[in-house]
């Protein structure tokens, strides 16, 4: 997929068809998907806003026929920053992804297979480390979209950066730095 999806209504019309299951037709995928997809749009999101799910959903669309489960894998992806809110960050690493996989889990239990729907809850919760099973290959593609922004070029990793300070406003800049150090080299480990 060579187009970059900028806005939910796009991300949304390439990825429903790939939603939708027998108990969850493509009007009732794009309705939860999209309820989903707009929290993006939160005035405070800054990295983790519409650009970066479109970001993750087209490095898996890009990825399609690799993955073993793409349903499952779009509905990681749009739903893996659904609760976003970086003072829980600080409170509770974690809570964030725990949320957003409740977020998902809800709405699609009955719909999906509760294999499927365990799935995306646990791949959800599992962006919070970034840490990879060495098996999975559909959470592999996931982690990879999710910070294919490391690998970016140098000017887009800079505004990246900026972005992320920007969420942590309200933490004091050594401590900031400090910890943005610690993350960013347990990513590199």
């Amino acid at each position: 997929m060579s187009e970059r999806l900028t806005t939910v209504g796009d991300i949304l019309d390439h990825t429903v068809p790939h939603l939708a299951a027998p108990h969850l037709k493509p009007p009732m995928a794009r309705h939860v998907a999209g309820g989903l997809a707009e929290r993006y749009r939160e005035p405070w999101r800054r990295h983790h806003a519409v650009a970066h799910l479109g970001d993750v959903v087209g490095f898996l669309l890009e990825n399609i026929d690799d993955l073993e489960n793409p349903r499952a894998a779009l509905w990681t992806a749009i739903a893996h920053d659904s609760v976003y809110v970086p003072q829980l960050e600080v409170a509770n690493g974690g809570l964030n992804e725990e949320l957003s996989a409740q977020a998902t889990e809800t709405p699609l239990n009955g719909r999906l297979a509760d294999a499927e729907t365990t799935q995306i809850g646990d791949h959800i919760r599992l962006s919070a480390t970034h840490k990879w099973n060495g098996e999975d290959t559909d959470l592999a593609y996931f982690l990879d979209g999710d910070l294919k922004i490391l690998g970016a070029p140098p000017d887009e990793f800079e505004a990246y950066d900026e972005n992320i300070r920007e969420e942590f406003w309200f933490v004091e800049q050594d401590i900031y730095d400090t910890e943005r150090k610690r993350i960013l080299r347990g990513l590199y480990d």
